[in-house]
């Protein structure tokens, strides 16, 4: 909006004074300053993202059977009479005159990306994305770097933890971080839901708050929320 009205400047002194223009710059400025307050304390109000809202997280892990696939190109190096040659295939061993060196691949047309392609939720090396997916209900509780989660809200947390489980939720916690320090931050009483394991990238992808809390039905993102916005999960 500042650009526009910086690009517009002309446009706008015909049918404003110079007041109203510095008006609506300041406007403009403090809107996208509060704007960009606004997202770093809460959820953007737009979801561009594979993970928005109304996904259906199996679905978009799917490669339909028809999807084009990555196709690569193989060139082969020989030796042959102290000169070094390259002959390129599809992937099949060329049947050439010559000592082979290597073999160097690259690809020449890309496959089939499902919208969400890394996503998984592992314990002890174990991976149960698909078992978690297919709950009923089920809420994750985003946690993607322990080092720098906002352990203020550990009590608030925990209370909603309880509250979902209660309506028949399975909760489980999400984070990329060692163990140790899910360990280091146990309350007394202990964690009522266990951690897994899942890729940072991944987890900020699916929600900008640490800790975040994602509710799914059978696998179907049904709201999400920042920690700021905690009693406002639909659940």
């Amino acid at each position: 909006l500042i650009g526009f009205l910086w690009l517009g400047q002309s446009k706008l002194g015909a049918f404003s004074t110079e007041k109203t223009r510095i008006i609506l710059m300041l406007l403009s400025l403090t809107s996208s300053l509060y704007y960009g307050y606004y997202v770093l304390n809460h959820l953007p109000l737009v979801d561009f993202r594979a993970y928005k809202v109304g996904t259906h997280v199996p679905s978009a892990m799917e490669i339909p059977e028809d999807a084009p696939q990555a196709i690569y190109a193989y060139e082969w190096f020989f030796e042959h009479e102290g000169k070094t040659f390259s002959v390129t295939t599809d992937k099949a061993y060329p049947q050439v005159t010559g000592t082979f060196v290597r073999v160097e691949t690259r690809m020449v047309q890309e496959g089939y990306e499902p919208p969400i392609h890394d996503f998984s939720m592992e314990q002890d090396g174990v991976d149960y994305t698909q078992e978690l997916l297919s709950q009923e209900r089920l809420m994750l509780v985003v946690l993607y770097d322990l080092r720098k989660t906002d352990w203020d809200f550990k009590d608030v947390l925990i209370e909603k933890v309880k509250e979902a489980q209660d309506l028949g939720y399975k909760v489980v916690g999400l984070s990329a971080s060692d163990v140790s320090l899910w360990e280091a931050q146990i309350p007394e009483e202990g964690w009522p839901f266990p951690l897994y394991f899942s890729d940072q990238t991944t987890l900020k992808t699916i929600i900008r708050s640490n800790p975040g809390l994602v509710v799914l039905h059978r696998g179907t993102i049904i709201d999400k929320k920042h920690i700021n916005d905690i009693n406002y999960l639909a659940l």
